[in-house]
């Protein structure tokens, strides 16, 4: 069982091998957010480039053009939520690499702090989203299995 912090406890103390992992994990983290934001953009550039293509596809001419266009606008605003959700987590992962960067370099357990909350809230975006995500999956899963009794049924 994990103990609770004690405000009394003796603060912890980074040594040089401690600093290096820091620094490292914070490279690694810049990494993956500059990553993350570039495939955000080439997902932006495609949305946007989806809502100027014309509606002359096979599937334009076989659903027609109102329904390809309201599936075109559909899908841009799809992937631009998709975007704006996966902002935040790139964006405090990003904020953690600098802030470690700066704290190590010059000894601030004030950005040290700060760069920790960037952090947990990283991991604590990524918990809600699977915990919401596997709770979308049972409810498909259910779904799927109610429609498949259904259609043996009849």
């Amino acid at each position: 069982m994990m103990d609770e912090f004690k405000p009394e406890q003796e603060a912890l103390h980074l040594d040089a091998s401690s600093s290096s992992y820091m620094l490292e994990t914070a490279r690694w983290a810049r990494f993956l957010a500059v990553i993350g934001f570039v495939a955000m953009g080439i997902i932006m550039l495609g949305a946007i480039a989806l809502l100027f293509t014309a509606n002359t596809s096979q599937f334009a001419e076989e659903y027609g053009n109102a329904y390809a266009a309201g599936y075109k606008t559909g899908m841009v605003l799809f992937y631009t939520i998709l975007v704006l959700i996966f902002f935040y987590p790139l964006y405090a992962l990003l904020k953690f690499s600098n802030l470690i960067k700066s704290a190590v370099a010059n000894i601030n357990q004030n950005e040290f702090d700060e760069a920790f909350r960037y952090l947990k809230n990283t991991f604590k975006f990524w918990g809600i989203y699977t915990i919401v995500l596997l709770f979308v999956y049972g409810i498909l899963i259910v779904f799927a299995m109610a429609v498949t009794v259904t259609a043996n049924a009849a």
